[in-house]
């Protein structure tokens, strides 16, 4: 969202960050990501899935029908299709810190329903699970007083020296 992006930008320039272009990775990406994360769900939790298929809530029961239709051939070539993703997004991050939005919108409020943004929500926090990065979520306000989300994401193997830059960060903001 608009209020989301300036959040986001605003806390950028406090930091001195710089724009960069964005390594040419789609973040359609997504939808590989789902099968995989869907194909490893329904192996670790079919059994249980089906046995307790009732005291599931409507959404979980919905993602779960679809996560029995993965097929060993369908996660295997969206892992290649990962591999190749996070190889560059690796590559491209090096040593730098990127910033990007947490979610698409401002927290959302309890009565509201959040099928609408899901996808978003998870093209967004996907990138850290494709690439194995390190990441993490600082709040910031946003114009209409709720909260937006901050992710800082560094590179692999870089989980202490985020947490440093985190603390830093969040004693000047």
């Amino acid at each position: 969202s608009p209020e989301v992006r300036q959040s986001v930008a605003d806390f950028a320039a406090r930091l001195g960050a710089k724009e960069t272009p964005w390594p040419g990775i789609s973040l359609d990406l997504l939808s590989d990501f789902v099968v995989v994360q869907a194909f490893e769900a329904w192996q670790a939790n079919g059994a249980w899935v089906q046995a307790n298929y009732q005291t599931l809530g409507a959404g979980v029961r919905e993602r779960f029908e679809m996560a029995a239709l993965m097929t060993e051939p369908d996660a295997r070539e969206a892992r290649v299709h990962l591999e190749e993703a996070r190889e560059r997004l690796v590559d491209w991050i090096g040593d730098r810190v990127l910033v990007l939005p947490t979610a698409p919108t401002p927290a959302p409020l309890d009565t509201e329903d959040l099928s609408a943004i899901r996808g978003q929500i998870q093209r967004l926090a996907c990138v850290s699970g494709i690439s194995g990065m390190p990441a993490l979520t600082i709040p910031v306000p946003s114009a209409s007083g709720l909260w937006a989300g901050v992710c800082l994401m560094a590179g692999p193997g870089r989980d202490r020296n985020l947490l440093e830059i985190a603390e830093d960060v969040a004693l000047h903001i």
